[in-house]
């Protein structure tokens, strides 16, 4: 959060500037760094947001020694007290200057700045030192903390902080040439290493998405098979019951006639005549002739479900030998439109039941006229 030092403290500066000496026996020098001192707070009142936003460094490192200084009524302001006073205000003028990068006016350039650089041995020891700092030394631990900031997340961003670095060491100091080309080498290897990481992950990336497609293709042909093996089932499961219900059928055609042999060999055919044979087999002749007829149905559906479970098993046969029938339909497609029409065409077509004749009620009605026919010419 930012530290409002200076909107917070606007009275103690105000105090403080009606404070500074104007006395008219003051030499060359102390005039000079008076009003440099004047302008800097003065302008500290006026524009506080701005030195508030733009000095967060300094304010964190002697915003409150500085404030300190300046509130301390009691204290007389001696050479040395105005001196350490004048390059607090100078070094905190340097950070306003490099945060906002558009330079200052002609009076801090002149009056305060190139004041503060060119007449720095006059100063006291401490303060010279202050000065000589922030030439020097401050800029530095500016950048290093900017760097090392976790908010500072861009590229852009630091470009823009060793530009300003650069332009400070070619002003300033040539010491700093050496850190900022080691800084730069540093930032050529790291984007070389996040081009070659970024490289690697879109390899990675474009390997999962075509894995992806061929589970895809995979799955829906899983899934259709799936599909086929549950209505397999079903029609195994019809085709058990047909045959199952055939063989009662079969059994109870048969049992008509064994029925009526036994009742004849019982009770001999010496004491049945025509009229009764006739009585006695037309009934029975009847049943079986109905139970052919549903027997002769039933085979015909049993026929029928497993000519239906033989297109299924074929269905389920392609689905499990084509795994990738969608890519590689659209391949074949672009080079050779309705290759694969066949395929799909069995695939994909409804499961016909048999078509041979459903047998009539007819049939058994006319074997059963023709038997009785037969029985009275005789």
């Amino acid at each position: 959060m930012m530290k409002k030092l200076f909107e917070d403290n606007k009275s103690v500066l105000e105090d403080f500037v009606a404070r500074i000496p104007r006395a008219e026996n003051l030499s060359e020098f102390e005039k000079s760094r008076n009003r440099l001192i004047r302008l800097v707070v003065g302008s500290m009142t006026d524009q506080f947001k701005d030195w508030d936003e733009l000095c967060q460094m300094n304010i964190a490192w002697i915003g409150d020694n500085f404030i300190r200084m300046l509130s301390d009524k009691d204290q007389e302001l001696s050479k040395s007290q105005l001196d350490m006073i004048a390059s607090r205000c100078f070094r905190f003028l340097l950070e306003l200057d490099l945060s906002r990068g558009e330079g200052l006016d002609v009076t801090f350039e002149n009056d305060v700045k190139l004041f503060a650089i060119n007449r720095a041995e006059e100063f006291e020891r401490e303060a010279k030192e202050q000065i000589q700092y922030a030439c020097h030394a401050m800029p530095i631990a500016i950048c290093k903390s900017v760097f090392n900031n976790a908010a500072i997340g861009s590229v852009k961003a630091l470009n823009s902080s060793l530009k300003k670095i650069e332009q400070l060491q070619t002003k300033w100091d040539q010491e700093l040439t050496g850190k900022k080309e080691a800084i730069l080498e540093k930032i050529e290897q790291l984007q070389t290493k996040w081009d070659q990481e970024l490289s690697e992950k879109e390899e990675e990336v474009n390997k999962l998405r075509e894995a992806l497609d061929e589970y895809k293709t995979a799955f829906n042909f899983v899934g259709l098979y799936a599909g086929f093996d549950k209505l397999a089932e079903e029609k195994i499961a019809e085709k058990k019951s047909t045959f199952r219900w055939l063989a009662v059928l079969g059994l109870l055609a048969v049992a008509p006639i064994i029925g009526e042999l036994a009742y004849v060999i019982r009770v001999g055919i010496e004491a049945l005549s025509i009229e009764k044979m006739s009585l006695v087999a037309l009934p029975t002749i009847s049943l079986v002739a109905l139970l052919i007829y549903y027997f002769r149905v039933l085979l015909f559906n049993y026929k029928s479900v497993k000519s239906q479970l033989m297109q299924i098993n074929l269905r389920k046969a392609l689905c499990r030998f084509i795994q990738s029938y969608a890519e590689y339909s659209r391949e074949m497609n672009e080079k050779n439109p309705g290759a694969l029409a066949r395929f799909e065409k069995i695939v994909f077509s409804e499961i016909m039941a048999d078509e041979g004749n459903l047998p009539s009620m007819h049939d058994g009605v006319e074997q059963i006229a023709n038997v009785i026919k037969s029985m009275k010419k005789s």
